[in-house]
């Protein structure tokens, strides 16, 4: 698992303009370059993990509903 944050937000540098602008914008602000880095590898952490989190409980939800409609047919 932790190399794969490292090589997407290093592809997501080179060729997603939004972050590589906001990785340039942090430099440019005297932040380190490994920091800089690394709020881009959570930029794209963290919208993943919620997306992943919404569809468990979506899961559990369509779950129960297939059973009570299963149960009552």
């Amino acid at each position: 698992m932790s190399d794969s944050p490292y090589i997407s937000a290093l592809a997501a540098m080179r060729f997603n303009p939004d972050l590589k602008a906001k990785y340039d914008q942090l430099k440019a602000a005297g932040k380190a370059p490994k920091v800089a880095f690394t709020a881009i590898m959570r930029k794209l952490i963290v919208p993943g993990k919620r997306a992943a989190q919404a569809r468990q409980k979506m899961g559990a939800v369509l779950a129960l509903t297939n059973t009570d409609t299963l149960a009552l047919a």
